[in-house]
């Protein structure tokens, strides 16, 4: 599956992979400008398991795929 994925869309699949890590870079770097993140004062302890995996859920929203997993997401423009 992940072959045809990338025999199908090849250059553009990393194009948009490409832009979608910049564009949530930006993001990211804006919210944290935004809210002066560089005058706050930052806990740099890790969080336990339990805590990242609360801020994770539901897993529903928006769940991590594999290039075999994916297809079931995608569909074809008319």
């Amino acid at each position: 599956m992940a072959e045809a994925l990338w025999d199908d869309f090849d250059a553009d699949t990393i194009a948009v992979m490409q832009d979608g890590t910049h564009l949530l870079a930006v993001l990211w770097e804006s919210a944290w400008r935004m809210r002066g993140g560089e005058d706050k004062p930052r806990d740099t302890s890790a969080l336990e398991e339990e805590q990242a995996m609360g801020i994770c859920t539901p897993q529903e929203f928006l769940p991590s795929c594999n290039v075999q997993e994916i297809a079931q997401f995608l569909s074809r423009p008319a």
